[in-house]
């Protein structure tokens, strides 16, 4: 149970700032105790307004070898990549590369997206824009997390997890991943007409990053973001190799170890980075300061919100979904940001001007979201605005 704590002030101020180390701690302990299946968290709380800079780590990185958590642990972010690869795209977009209005079919051939969407006996995929994937308003249904039939429903287990548990060995590229939603799934509503977060919609949006760039996804990634604002321990598993780098941490569903499962390549665009909190505070952080975009009008871009269906489950109710990222309410409090699988989080408070960075590695579904919702962020919301 490790920590790493600065507190720094620019002001000659006599009071000295509150020591939040101890509490932060306690809270990463508590999110890894108060959960059998939590194997191992690590935080990062950020806040210039509060003279706090803190990171820390709790539990075991590998249970096998008993090996500890470190702050500065490696993890998979999963669905934290949407924000990225929004950020990627938007990017590409000042430097005239593509267009949030571009249609699908000035980027990707016709095979790909004539049967991506068809609704009542309506192609719409070619005229899908880009902005539509980003905000999830396109319509199109979930190859990851969506059941193909009652059978799925009957088990509480999407098709797409069930291949993957039952071959941990394959591997998945982006192409398969979209024939089997086109195979075996539907989309919900014309393009336009709703909000359904799903992830092959980024899926395409990877490739599209892979045409106008004329580079693999992840090389686009390391010119573009990474390199830029020094995300040095953040990569794309499966295609870069991790040279130099602590061991990725341990990750599990329910209580299966799937840190060694390629079949996990089967979530590419939209959730395939390993990183860590320093890097991803680093990430938020020139996301909100506008120090990332070149323009304040692609800022505005992303957080230009839609609102989400109050009763879909997972959500919190109020929340609201930009590009990439989502807006939400949680203790009273305002947060941006986005979370993932395994229970990553990476949210900005602009209350505290803080921004909160975490996972537990620790992927049931059912649960995941509202376990870190009311073990991490809620605790330290209502801590620091005291």
């Amino acid at each position: 149970m490790l920590a790493v704590l600065c507190g720094c002030s620019k002001d000659k101020d006599p009071t000295p700032p509150k020591d939040y180390g101890p509490f932060l701690q306690q809270t990463v302990d508590r999110a890894v105790l108060g959960d059998p299946r939590v194997q191992n968290a690590t935080l990062m709380v950020e806040s210039p307004k509060l003279s706090l800079r803190w990171k820390g780590a709790s539990g075991l990185a590998d249970p096998s070898t008993g090996t500890a958590m470190k702050p500065d642990q490696p993890f998979r972010s999963a669905s934290i990549g949407k924000t990225t690869l929004s950020a990627l795209v938007l990017k590409l977009s000042e430097e005239g590369k593509l267009s949030l209005d571009d249609k699908l079919e000035r980027h990707l051939p016709g095979a790909i997206i004539d049967d991506i969407h068809v609704l009542n006996g309506v192609s719409y995929g070619r005229n899908i824009t880009l902005r539509q994937l980003l905000n999830h308003t396109s319509g199109i249904g979930d190859y990851l997390f969506e059941f193909v039939d009652e059978a799925d429903k009957a088990d509480g287990l999407p098709r797409m997890f069930n291949l993957i548990l039952a071959d941990p060995d394959k591997f998945w590229t982006p192409i398969e991943t979209i024939n089997f939603y086109k195979e075996n799934l539907k989309p919900h509503f014309a393009p336009g007409t709703g909000w359904n977060y799903t992830d092959t919609e980024y899926q395409l949006l990877g490739l599209v990053v892979e045409k106008v760039t004329g580079m693999p996804l992840y090389q686009a990634y390391r010119r573009w973001l990474f390199d830029p604002l020094q995300m040095r321990d953040t990569y794309m598993e499966f295609y870069e190799q991790p040279q130099g780098r602590a061991a990725v941490s341990h990750s599990f569903y329910q209580d299966i170890d799937i840190t060694n499962f390629r079949a996990i390549s089967a979530d590419w665009a939209g959730g395939g980075l390993i990183t860590t909190t320093e890097d991803l505070n680093k990430f938020m952080r020139a996301i909100v300061n506008n120090s990332y975009f070149s323009r304040p009008v692609t800022k505005q871009a992303m957080f230009d919100w839609v609102p989400i269906d109050p009763n879909l489950p997972g959500w919190v109710a109020g929340t609201q979904y930009g590009l990439g990222i989502y807006k939400m309410t949680l203790a009273g409090e305002e947060l941006i940001g986005h979370d993932g699988f395994y229970g990553s989080v990476v949210f900005y408070w602009p209350a505290q001007d803080a921004v909160i960075t975490a996972t537990i590695n620790q992927g049931e579904p059912s649960s995941v979201y509202r376990y870190v919702n009311q073990a991490i962020l809620a605790p330290i919301l209502n801590e620091l605005k005291k």
